[in-house]
């Protein structure tokens, strides 16, 4: 009667352990990349970022970082540098001077009060840094954004002990004659109009984006 209780309290571990086993394996098979997630190839899982100046693959970077895709800055209505503190935890947008003086502020590191300091946190466009007054830009046309947490003087100078915020704008297409026009209208006569056009000049060579 031993015997029989200890083989049948067995098989019912292995059964578990299998079934366990199984469920993980097609979640894996199934598993999608984030939707914050910047993806350059739709066959892969690879979340792709440039904390480091070149492309490398998320989880190979020691760097803490979010980063939203083309696709996430839509859905989340992200339309300013200053909506992202509502996609991405702690960073916060304050003004400080004015609106257009901004303090964005990572991990609570910002700008300092006193005049003439320099932020801790420095956006860039295409790598190259924006000024330090007027750094709310509209987020239009990019392919990412990547905020990164924490100090990054190794890579984009010596003032950015609290962090970086990376705007990385769509690359032109070399093949396609694409584009889009957007428009919106609201409340106290707001109108705005957004459009981009893609025009390939010398195939796989040489290519426009406007």
């Amino acid at each position: 009667m031993r015997v029989k209780t200890i083989l049948i309290l067995g098989a019912s571990f292995w059964s578990l352990s299998a079934t366990t086993g199984w469920a993980q394996t097609a979640a894996d098979d199934n598993a999608q990349p984030s939707p914050n997630a910047v993806v350059v190839d739709d066959a892969s899982d690879a979340i792709v970022v440039t904390a480091r100046r070149r492309e490398e693959n998320l989880q190979d970077v020691p760097v803490a970082i979010t980063a939203l895709s083309a696709a996430a800055l839509e859905s989340r209505g992200i339309e300013r540098s200053d909506d992202l503190q509502f996609s991405v935890p702690s960073l916060r947008i304050a003004p400080q001077i004015s609106a257009t003086t901004p303090n964005f502020i990572i991990r609570g590191q910002g700008r300092p009060l006193f005049a003439g300091a320099l932020p801790s946190v420095v956006t860039y466009f295409a790598d190259v840094p924006l000024p330090q007054d007027g750094s709310i830009v509209p987020l239009y046309d990019l392919s990412s954004v990547q905020v990164l947490k924490g100090p990054q003087g190794t890579l984009f100078g010596r003032n950015t002990t609290g962090g970086a915020i990376l705007l990385s704008p769509t690359r032109p297409d070399l093949d396609e004659h694409e584009g889009y026009v957007e428009s919106g209208v609201g409340n106290y006569d707001a109108f705005n109009l957004a459009f981009a056009a893609n025009v390939p000049i010398v195939t796989d060579r040489l290519a426009i984006r406007v």
